[in-house]
Protein backbone atom coordinates (compact mmCIF):
# COMPACT_ATOMS: atom_id res chain seq x y z
CA UNK A 1 0.00 0.00 0.00
CA UNK A 2 1.52 3.46 -1.03
CA UNK A 3 0.72 6.03 1.54
CA UNK A 4 0.12 10.20 0.74
CA UNK A 5 0.51 11.71 4.02
CA UNK A 6 -1.51 14.92 4.65
CA UNK A 7 -0.34 18.19 6.74
CA UNK A 8 -3.85 20.00 6.82
CA UNK A 9 -4.45 23.74 6.97
CA UNK A 10 -8.18 24.60 6.39
CA UNK A 11 -7.86 27.29 3.51
CA UNK A 12 -9.96 30.58 4.42
CA UNK A 13 -13.55 29.77 4.31
CA UNK A 14 -13.14 26.11 3.92
CA UNK A 15 -13.65 23.03 5.82
CA UNK A 16 -11.32 20.73 4.34
CA UNK A 17 -13.08 17.34 3.20
CA UNK A 18 -9.96 15.34 4.05
CA UNK A 19 -9.93 16.29 7.91
CA UNK A 20 -13.44 15.91 7.96
CA UNK A 21 -15.23 13.37 5.55
CA UNK A 22 -12.63 10.89 4.58
CA UNK A 23 -15.27 9.07 2.08
CA UNK A 24 -14.97 12.35 0.35
CA UNK A 25 -11.41 11.82 -0.64
CA UNK A 26 -11.10 9.31 -3.63
CA UNK A 27 -7.18 7.81 -4.37
CA UNK A 28 -6.26 5.36 -6.92
CA UNK A 29 -5.93 1.72 -6.64
CA UNK A 30 -3.48 1.07 -3.80
CA UNK A 31 -2.87 4.70 -2.35
CA UNK A 32 -4.24 5.76 1.28
CA UNK A 33 -4.08 8.94 2.46
CA UNK A 34 -3.42 9.32 6.27
CA UNK A 35 -3.43 12.41 8.18
CA UNK A 36 -0.46 13.29 10.38
CA UNK A 37 -1.29 16.61 11.64
CA UNK A 38 -3.79 19.48 11.44
CA UNK A 39 -1.78 22.92 10.90
CA UNK A 40 -3.84 25.38 13.88
CA UNK A 41 -4.78 28.55 11.46
CA UNK A 42 -4.49 30.75 13.99
CA UNK A 43 -0.93 30.35 15.51
CA UNK A 44 0.43 28.20 12.69
CA UNK A 45 -1.00 29.98 9.29
CA UNK A 46 -1.38 28.13 6.49
CA UNK A 47 1.48 26.54 4.79
CA UNK A 48 2.86 26.79 1.34
CA UNK A 49 5.93 24.64 0.83
CA UNK A 50 7.51 21.57 2.31
CA UNK A 51 11.27 20.38 2.20
CA UNK A 52 12.48 17.04 3.26
CA UNK A 53 16.28 17.12 5.08
CA UNK A 54 17.24 13.72 3.97
CA UNK A 55 17.38 12.66 7.51
CA UNK A 56 14.31 12.01 8.41
CA UNK A 57 13.12 15.78 9.21
CA UNK A 58 10.68 17.54 7.10
CA UNK A 59 10.38 21.96 6.70
CA UNK A 60 7.67 23.99 6.08
CA UNK A 61 6.58 27.55 5.14
CA UNK A 62 3.74 29.33 6.30
CA UNK A 63 2.73 31.92 3.68
CA UNK A 64 2.87 34.79 6.01
CA UNK A 65 5.13 33.48 9.09
CA UNK A 66 8.07 31.90 9.93
CA UNK A 67 9.14 28.35 8.87
CA UNK A 68 8.54 25.22 10.93
CA UNK A 69 10.42 22.19 11.65
CA UNK A 70 8.20 18.64 11.69
CA UNK A 71 9.12 16.12 13.50
CA UNK A 72 7.04 12.67 11.79
CA UNK A 73 5.07 9.72 13.78
CA UNK A 74 6.93 7.00 13.49
CA UNK A 75 3.56 4.99 13.11
CA UNK A 76 0.28 4.86 11.31
CA UNK A 77 -2.28 6.70 13.67
CA UNK A 78 0.22 8.96 15.68
CA UNK A 79 0.89 12.59 14.68
CA UNK A 80 4.10 14.89 14.05
CA UNK A 81 4.48 17.94 16.03
CA UNK A 82 5.57 21.41 14.97
CA UNK A 83 7.82 23.87 15.99
CA UNK A 84 8.94 27.35 14.59
CA UNK A 85 12.27 28.26 14.16
CA UNK A 86 13.66 31.01 15.19
CA UNK A 87 14.99 32.78 12.38
CA UNK A 88 14.65 36.18 11.11
CA UNK A 89 12.55 34.86 7.67
CA UNK A 90 9.08 34.10 7.04
CA UNK A 91 7.00 34.88 4.06
CA UNK A 92 8.80 31.96 2.49
CA UNK A 93 7.09 30.68 -0.79
CA UNK A 94 9.97 28.00 -2.25
CA UNK A 95 12.37 25.50 0.04
CA UNK A 96 14.68 23.28 -0.84
CA UNK A 97 17.74 21.80 0.49
CA UNK A 98 21.29 21.20 -1.01
CA UNK A 99 23.82 19.16 0.83
CA UNK A 100 23.23 20.86 4.27
CA UNK A 101 21.95 23.99 3.23
CA UNK A 102 18.59 25.26 3.09
CA UNK A 103 17.70 27.38 0.24
CA UNK A 104 14.21 29.88 0.64
CA UNK A 105 12.81 32.27 -1.34
CA UNK A 106 11.29 34.76 0.59
CA UNK A 107 7.95 35.95 -1.24
CA UNK A 108 5.76 38.28 1.02
CA UNK A 109 7.34 41.80 1.30
CA UNK A 110 5.10 42.59 4.76
CA UNK A 111 7.13 39.70 5.82
CA UNK A 112 10.28 39.82 5.23
CA UNK A 113 12.58 41.16 2.15
CA UNK A 114 11.97 39.14 -0.60
CA UNK A 115 15.07 37.33 -2.43
CA UNK A 116 16.81 34.44 -2.57
CA UNK A 117 18.20 33.30 1.05
CA UNK A 118 20.47 30.38 2.07
CA UNK A 119 20.46 29.56 5.67
CA UNK A 120 22.75 27.14 7.62
CA UNK A 121 23.63 25.19 10.64
CA UNK A 122 26.94 26.69 11.24
CA UNK A 123 28.32 25.30 14.76
CA UNK A 124 26.60 21.56 13.84
CA UNK A 125 23.92 21.17 16.24
CA UNK A 126 21.24 20.21 13.81
CA UNK A 127 19.75 23.66 14.25
CA UNK A 128 20.08 26.13 11.47
CA UNK A 129 21.18 29.16 13.02
CA UNK A 130 22.21 31.64 9.88
CA UNK A 131 20.17 33.47 7.14
CA UNK A 132 22.22 34.50 4.31
CA UNK A 133 20.13 37.22 1.52
CA UNK A 134 21.85 35.87 -1.68
CA UNK A 135 19.94 37.92 -4.03
CA UNK A 136 17.11 40.39 -3.90
CA UNK A 137 14.11 39.74 -5.90
CA UNK A 138 11.64 42.86 -6.48
CA UNK A 139 8.42 40.58 -6.43
CA UNK A 140 5.55 40.43 -3.79
CA UNK A 141 2.77 37.56 -2.93
CA UNK A 142 0.87 35.24 -5.60
CA UNK A 143 2.20 36.96 -8.80
CA UNK A 144 5.99 37.30 -6.99
CA UNK A 145 9.02 34.68 -6.81
CA UNK A 146 7.96 31.11 -5.78
CA UNK A 147 9.82 28.08 -6.15
CA UNK A 148 13.98 27.54 -6.24
CA UNK A 149 15.36 23.94 -6.83
CA UNK A 150 18.75 22.36 -7.44
CA UNK A 151 19.93 21.34 -10.90
CA UNK A 152 20.55 17.67 -11.82
CA UNK A 153 24.21 18.26 -10.99
CA UNK A 154 23.69 19.98 -7.95
CA UNK A 155 26.19 22.53 -8.67
CA UNK A 156 23.60 25.65 -9.49
CA UNK A 157 19.77 26.44 -8.90
CA UNK A 158 16.80 27.27 -10.79
CA UNK A 159 14.72 30.18 -9.42
CA UNK A 160 10.92 30.72 -11.04
CA UNK A 161 9.14 34.08 -10.45
CA UNK A 162 5.44 34.73 -10.98
CA UNK A 163 4.49 37.62 -13.66
CA UNK A 164 4.74 40.59 -11.57
CA UNK A 165 8.59 39.97 -10.67
CA UNK A 166 10.94 42.23 -12.29
CA UNK A 167 13.88 40.50 -13.72
CA UNK A 168 17.14 40.17 -11.57
CA UNK A 169 19.73 41.70 -13.09
CA UNK A 170 21.28 38.94 -16.03
CA UNK A 171 25.12 37.91 -17.30
CA UNK A 172 22.85 35.70 -19.85
CA UNK A 173 19.44 35.05 -21.56
CA UNK A 174 18.42 32.14 -23.33
CA UNK A 175 15.34 33.91 -24.52
CA UNK A 176 15.48 36.93 -27.09
CA UNK A 177 14.65 39.78 -24.97
CA UNK A 178 11.79 41.39 -27.92
CA UNK A 179 9.10 41.83 -25.69
CA UNK A 180 6.47 44.11 -27.59
CA UNK A 181 3.03 44.91 -26.93
CA UNK A 182 2.27 44.69 -30.88
CA UNK A 183 -0.97 44.59 -31.89
CA UNK A 184 -2.55 46.07 -35.62
CA UNK A 185 -5.76 47.53 -33.56
CA UNK A 186 -5.86 49.46 -30.59
CA UNK A 187 -6.42 47.07 -28.11
CA UNK A 188 -8.39 46.35 -25.24
CA UNK A 189 -7.05 48.25 -21.74
CA UNK A 190 -5.61 45.79 -19.34
CA UNK A 191 -7.33 46.79 -16.40
CA UNK A 192 -7.58 43.94 -13.65
CA UNK A 193 -5.18 42.65 -10.98
CA UNK A 194 -1.65 40.81 -12.29
CA UNK A 195 -2.37 41.36 -15.71
CA UNK A 196 -2.60 45.01 -15.57
CA UNK A 197 1.05 45.28 -13.12
CA UNK A 198 2.57 42.08 -14.21
CA UNK A 199 6.26 42.67 -16.78
CA UNK A 200 5.97 43.06 -19.74
CA UNK A 201 7.79 39.53 -20.28
CA UNK A 202 5.82 37.23 -18.32
CA UNK A 203 6.73 35.34 -15.50
CA UNK A 204 10.34 33.87 -15.80
CA UNK A 205 13.15 30.96 -15.07
CA UNK A 206 16.73 31.50 -14.62
CA UNK A 207 19.45 29.55 -13.53
CA UNK A 208 22.11 30.60 -10.96
CA UNK A 209 25.00 29.71 -8.96
CA UNK A 210 24.64 28.54 -5.44
CA UNK A 211 25.91 31.63 -4.02
CA UNK A 212 23.47 33.71 -6.13
CA UNK A 213 25.69 35.73 -8.00
CA UNK A 214 25.13 35.08 -11.66
CA UNK A 215 21.84 35.03 -13.54
CA UNK A 216 20.43 33.59 -16.51
CA UNK A 217 17.71 33.72 -18.22
CA UNK A 218 16.67 30.11 -18.99
CA UNK A 219 12.74 30.27 -20.06
CA UNK A 220 9.83 33.04 -19.83
CA UNK A 221 6.48 34.26 -20.73
CA UNK A 222 4.49 32.57 -18.07
CA UNK A 223 1.60 33.53 -16.04
CA UNK A 224 2.26 32.57 -12.89
CA UNK A 225 3.74 29.05 -12.20
CA UNK A 226 4.51 28.02 -8.87
CA UNK A 227 6.88 25.06 -9.08
CA UNK A 228 9.06 22.89 -10.95
CA UNK A 229 10.50 19.59 -11.74
CA UNK A 230 13.56 18.18 -13.27
CA UNK A 231 12.99 14.66 -14.73
CA UNK A 232 16.27 11.94 -15.30
CA UNK A 233 17.20 13.36 -18.18
CA UNK A 234 17.37 16.73 -16.76
CA UNK A 235 13.94 18.31 -18.86
CA UNK A 236 12.42 21.31 -16.92
CA UNK A 237 8.73 21.11 -16.20
CA UNK A 238 6.45 23.52 -14.43
CA UNK A 239 2.76 24.28 -14.69
CA UNK A 240 1.55 27.28 -15.54
CA UNK A 241 -1.88 29.12 -14.43
CA UNK A 242 -4.60 30.75 -16.67
CA UNK A 243 -6.43 34.05 -16.48
CA UNK A 244 -8.93 32.69 -14.97
CA UNK A 245 -11.19 36.38 -15.57
CA UNK A 246 -10.37 36.24 -19.34
CA UNK A 247 -12.35 32.47 -19.43
CA UNK A 248 -14.16 32.13 -22.78
CA UNK A 249 -12.33 35.35 -24.58
CA UNK A 250 -10.55 34.51 -27.57
CA UNK A 251 -7.00 34.81 -25.92
CA UNK A 252 -7.99 32.62 -23.11
CA UNK A 253 -5.54 30.06 -22.21
CA UNK A 254 -5.78 26.98 -19.76
CA UNK A 255 -3.57 26.26 -17.10
CA UNK A 256 -0.83 24.33 -19.29
CA UNK A 257 1.94 21.74 -17.92
CA UNK A 258 4.79 22.91 -19.42
CA UNK A 259 8.41 21.70 -20.79
CA UNK A 260 10.74 25.04 -19.76
CA UNK A 261 12.67 23.80 -23.01
CA UNK A 262 16.29 26.27 -22.93
CA UNK A 263 15.05 29.77 -24.66
CA UNK A 264 11.19 29.17 -24.94
CA UNK A 265 8.94 32.26 -24.57
CA UNK A 266 5.63 30.92 -23.45
CA UNK A 267 3.96 34.00 -24.93
CA UNK A 268 2.24 35.33 -21.67
CA UNK A 269 1.46 39.09 -22.10
CA UNK A 270 -1.40 41.50 -20.46
CA UNK A 271 -5.09 40.56 -22.06
CA UNK A 272 -5.15 40.61 -25.82
CA UNK A 273 -1.63 40.44 -26.18
CA UNK A 274 -1.04 36.78 -25.63
CA UNK A 275 1.16 35.20 -28.22
CA UNK A 276 -0.71 32.49 -29.62
CA UNK A 277 0.61 28.90 -28.90
CA UNK A 278 0.39 28.27 -32.87
CA UNK A 279 3.04 30.97 -33.26
CA UNK A 280 5.87 29.93 -35.54
CA UNK A 281 8.71 30.41 -32.48
CA UNK A 282 6.28 28.71 -29.55
CA UNK A 283 6.33 25.85 -27.86
CA UNK A 284 3.04 23.81 -27.10
CA UNK A 285 1.68 22.26 -23.82
CA UNK A 286 2.34 18.81 -22.94
CA UNK A 287 -0.75 18.88 -21.02
CA UNK A 288 -3.79 21.37 -21.08
CA UNK A 289 -5.94 21.18 -18.07
CA UNK A 290 -8.78 23.76 -18.41
CA UNK A 291 -9.24 26.23 -15.18
CA UNK A 292 -7.55 25.56 -11.75
CA UNK A 293 -5.00 26.90 -9.63
CA UNK A 294 -1.82 24.95 -10.40
CA UNK A 295 0.76 24.49 -7.60
CA UNK A 296 2.91 21.29 -6.70
CA UNK A 297 5.02 20.04 -9.38
CA UNK A 298 7.64 16.77 -8.80
CA UNK A 299 8.83 13.61 -10.15
CA UNK A 300 8.52 11.11 -6.78
CA UNK A 301 11.92 9.48 -7.78
CA UNK A 302 12.78 8.94 -4.26
CA UNK A 303 9.07 7.65 -3.08
CA UNK A 304 8.19 3.65 -2.13
CA UNK A 305 5.67 3.28 -5.28
CA UNK A 306 5.88 1.13 -8.31
CA UNK A 307 8.17 2.90 -11.25
CA UNK A 308 5.93 3.82 -13.56
CA UNK A 309 4.53 6.07 -10.88
CA UNK A 310 8.17 7.13 -9.88
CA UNK A 311 9.03 8.49 -13.49
CA UNK A 312 5.65 10.12 -13.92
CA UNK A 313 5.31 13.88 -13.58
CA UNK A 314 2.71 14.49 -10.60
CA UNK A 315 1.13 17.90 -10.54
CA UNK A 316 -1.56 19.56 -7.86
CA UNK A 317 -4.53 21.74 -8.35
CA UNK A 318 -5.67 23.82 -5.57
CA UNK A 319 -8.95 25.03 -6.80
CA UNK A 320 -10.02 21.67 -7.96
CA UNK A 321 -8.90 19.51 -5.33
CA UNK A 322 -6.39 17.35 -7.07
CA UNK A 323 -2.90 15.46 -7.25
CA UNK A 324 -2.52 14.03 -10.74
CA UNK A 325 0.27 11.90 -11.97
CA UNK A 326 0.93 12.46 -15.70
CA UNK A 327 2.70 9.58 -17.47
CA UNK A 328 4.94 10.91 -20.01
CA UNK A 329 5.62 9.46 -23.78
CA UNK A 330 8.20 11.24 -25.60
CA UNK A 331 6.64 12.91 -28.99
CA UNK A 332 9.06 14.49 -31.38
CA UNK A 333 11.30 16.78 -29.20
CA UNK A 334 8.81 17.17 -26.69
CA UNK A 335 6.34 15.14 -24.85
CA UNK A 336 2.59 13.96 -24.72
CA UNK A 337 1.02 13.09 -21.32
CA UNK A 338 -1.43 11.23 -20.00
CA UNK A 339 -3.27 12.22 -16.27
CA UNK A 340 -4.33 9.72 -13.56
CA UNK A 341 -5.60 10.94 -10.20
CA UNK A 342 -4.17 9.77 -7.65
CA UNK A 343 -6.01 12.19 -4.75
CA UNK A 344 -8.97 13.79 -5.48
CA UNK A 345 -11.57 15.93 -3.05
CA UNK A 346 -14.10 19.11 -2.65
CA UNK A 347 -11.95 20.91 -1.09
CA UNK A 348 -8.46 19.77 -1.31
CA UNK A 349 -6.56 22.57 -1.60
CA UNK A 350 -2.84 21.58 -2.03
CA UNK A 351 -0.19 23.80 -1.69
CA UNK A 352 2.85 21.44 -1.60
CA UNK A 353 4.25 18.38 -2.33
CA UNK A 354 7.65 16.49 -1.52
CA UNK A 355 8.99 12.53 -0.88
CA UNK A 356 10.73 12.05 2.65
CA UNK A 357 13.33 9.87 1.55
CA UNK A 358 13.55 8.45 4.87
CA UNK A 359 10.54 6.52 4.50
CA UNK A 360 9.61 6.66 0.99
CA UNK A 361 6.13 8.03 1.45
CA UNK A 362 4.52 11.59 -0.23
CA UNK A 363 3.79 14.21 1.91
CA UNK A 364 1.44 16.78 1.01
CA UNK A 365 0.07 20.46 2.42
CA UNK A 366 -3.23 21.97 2.37
CA UNK A 367 -3.99 25.35 3.00
CA UNK A 368 -3.38 28.92 1.23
Amino acid sequence: MRTCRALVCAAAGLQLAVAHAADATKTAPGFTVEKIYSVPRESQGSWVALAPDGAGGLYASDQYGPLYRLTLPRKTGDTATARALALPIGGVHGLTWVGRDLYAVAAQKSVHPTGLHRLRDTNGDGELDRVELLHPLDGDGEHGPHAVMPSPDGQSLYVLAGNATPLPALARSRVPQLWRDDALLTPLPTILGSEAKGRLGGGWICRTDLDGRTWELVAGGLRNAYALAVDRRGELFTFDSDTEFEINLPWYRPTRVLQAVSGADFGWRGGIHKVPETAPDGWPAVLPLGLGSPTAVLFPREAKIPPHYRDALWVADWSYGRILALQLTPDGAGFRATPEAIVTSVPLPVTAICVNPADGALYFATGG
